[in-house]
């Protein structure tokens, strides 16, 4: 078994945090490894699709009131040959 989290809210009003716990079989996560590995492309990250929606919200947050600029041009930039990020939903 493969556990991860992230922290979502370090600190609640309660005083508790939130987070976000994924547990999977190592099978599982070899599995999509293996594939792109056969398909000859790197991975940099296996990601959840609701864990990347959280760091958009927090990246769009950071972004507010600064220069603003294309989703091809952010694209572009962050994708020009690097591993692609998987997010399994």
């Amino acid at each position: 078994m493969l556990v991860d989290y992230s922290v979502v809210t370090p600190k609640n009003p309660d005083g508790s945090c939130s987070i976000l716990a994924v547990v999977s079989t190592r099978e599982f996560i070899t599995s999509y490894i293996s594939l792109f590995k056969e398909a000859k492309i790197e991975l940099e990250v296996i990601d959840l699709v609701q864990n990347c929606l959280i760091k958009m919200m927090k990246r769009l947050k950071s972004l507010q009131g600064k220069k603003r600029q294309s989703y091809y041009q952010i694209f572009r930039h962050r994708t020009h040959q690097k591993p692609i990020h998987l997010i399994l939903l």
